[in-house]
């Protein structure tokens, strides 16, 4: 059995909510991130809000309304693209409420989570960012252009993961490569064919697989706790009710 590489925090770079998907299912994630439900925005530039205290990421004047006419099914929230960074917010905005309504507090969830990434950042040692992309392309030199500055911001011991699908893999193993010592850039056929259902995350057994090789530096009563909340919520028949309560108890206030 190969030992797990362990962190004190994980946070997901996106590409989109597939990569926070799979860091809850493996126990990764501890707390909701300012990038877990945001798509399309490049490597590059959620680097630089990160290094730029996220200036700029919800501001009204650059948010225009994407949401389809007749959408191909139904929408729980209205979707928003940046038109500066590229960012599409697709699970955030209420369902037919004008911009100026619900912008307020969208600002002061995102706020809420900026603060609450950039205080973890400082009291932990041993930080994890994991990008997960369908469909991107995330270069070698920007791997080692994110691990250098974010490290050096920082001043703490920074690893990146990142995992991208990649066509000419198809039927082949999974191709794996270290820019630096301190950044992992693994390529595979991710995507699962004639299957619909998983979109967003593709072959979730293969993907999975190397999701499994990191863990948490928890203590054990943390772990008995995401074990008995999990379980409880199991218990809850409306799974609206049964995600947010399971996320307030183990995530904290969104």
């Amino acid at each position: 059995m190969v030992k797990k590489k362990k962190y004190d925090i994980v946070y997901s770079l996106g590409s989109n909510c597939a990569c926070a998907l799979y860091l809850n299912k493996h126990n990764l994630r501890t707390t909701s991130g300012p990038f877990d439900w945001v798509a399309q925005m490049s490597f590059e530039n959620r680097i630089h809000l990160i290094l730029n205290n996220f200036t700029g990421y919800l501001d009204m004047s650059d948010l225009k309304k994407v949401t389809p006419d007749n959408p191909k099914e139904v929408l729980k929230h209205e979707i928003y693209k940046h038109e500066t960074l590229g960012c599409v917010f697709p699970h955030d905005f209420a369902l037919n409420v004008p911009l100026k309504q619900s912008h307020r507090e969208v600002l002061k969830k995102y706020r809420r989570r900026i603060d609450r990434f950039y205080d973890n950042i400082y009291r932990n040692q041993k930080i994890l960012f994991v990008w997960f992309s369908l469909d991107g392309c995330v270069t070698d030199e920007e791997i080692l252009w994110a691990s250098n500055t974010l490290r050096k911001k920082f001043n703490k011991d920074i690893d990146i993961v990142v995992i991208e699908h990649d066509e000419e893999l198809f039927n082949k193993k999974m191709c794996e490569k270290q820019p630096n010592s301190h950044s992992t850039k693994i390529t595979l056929f991710a995507r699962k064919l004639n299957d619909t259902a998983d979109f967003t995350k593709g072959n979730t057994k293969l993907c999975g697989s190397i999701f499994k090789r990191y863990a948490l530096n928890k203590a054990l009563i943390e772990n008995i706790k995401v074990i008995v909340v999990k379980t409880i919520c199991k218990l809850i028949p409306i799974k609206r009710y049964r995600k947010q309560i399971r996320s307030v108890l183990l995530y904290g206030k969104n």
